[in-house]
């Protein structure tokens, strides 16, 4: 009887190890399919011409051929090219443009976690204070609303933005930390803050929000971000569409 009981047992071990490995190699499969969906083929399903080369650029990681799309595409061109890219320091160093040496130099001060690379470029500082957690990147920061806002963001303590005297710079700090919708206007300049709005959505994973954005592009943008699903994109305006798929295919190169 012991010995059936020890190959019953076995047995069970054998089964729980199998179901666990099935369940693993799901997820692995899943995310090859997720990889698998981003190659070029991806940019078939974009029909504006010049959202469509900024596509197989990304792919390509041909950078410099951004110069080559329509003017005014450009920019999201080199925005998510440089998204596409393994950067390096040297890589960033041979940048033309000194926007597009920005780009590259916040995406590697994020990889490397060094605020140096970030070249005094408040976005830069606030986007790697948040990331990692970590108030002091906030002191690099030389204006004191900026600064407050940084604070604020990355010790998710709004107290900070009360140190800021002007009305509007004072709501934007709290904007970075917003709590309700608003938190986000200010009635007497008829002032909405379409990055508080986003914030908001993103962080309480609510697109509805999203729908008080009355710009149509950032409205979208918002949207996929807090969706984070292709799917999303089939509810927007024609144009808005290609938007939204780029917008998508950002967020999956970030990840």
């Amino acid at each position: 009887m012991k010995l059936i009981y020890i190959i019953i047992s076995i047995m069970i071990v054998l089964s729980l190890v199998s179901f666990i490995l099935y369940f693993i190699g799901r997820e692995s499969e899943t995310n090859s399919i997720l990889n698998s969906k981003l190659d070029e083929k991806f940019c078939d399903g974009i029909e504006f011409e010049p959202l469509k080369n900024v596509c197989q650029i990304a792919f390509s990681k041909d950078i410099d051929s951004c110069k080559n799309v329509e003017r005014g595409y450009d920019i999201k061109c080199y925005e998510i090219a440089v998204e596409a890219m393994d950067v390096s320091e040297s890589i960033c160093e041979n940048m033309r443009s000194n926007y597009v040496k920005f780009l590259c130099n916040k995406k590697l001060a994020i990889k490397l976690k060094d605020p140096e690379l970030c070249g005094g470029n408040i976005n830069c500082y606030i986007e790697l204070a948040s990331i990692n957690e970590d108030e002091s990147i906030c002191e690099n920061i030389e204006f004191d609303q900026e600064k407050y806002k940084c604070l604020a963001k990355v010790i998710k303590n709004r107290d900070y933005c009360n140190n800021i005297e002007d009305e509007i710079e004072r709501m934007n700090c709290i904007g970075a930390v917003p709590e309700e919708v608003s938190d986000c206007k200010i009635e007497s300049y008829n002032y909405i803050n379409f990055d508080c709005l986003s914030e908001l959505a993103y962080k309480e994973k609510n697109s509805t929000i999203c729908d008080l954005i009355s710009l149509e592009e950032l409205k979208w943008t918002c949207i996929i971000n807090v969706e984070n699903d292709l799917k999303a994109c089939d509810n927007a305006p024609d144009f808005f569409k290609d938007l939204c798929k780029i917008d998508y295919l950002k967020n999956c190169l970030k990840d």
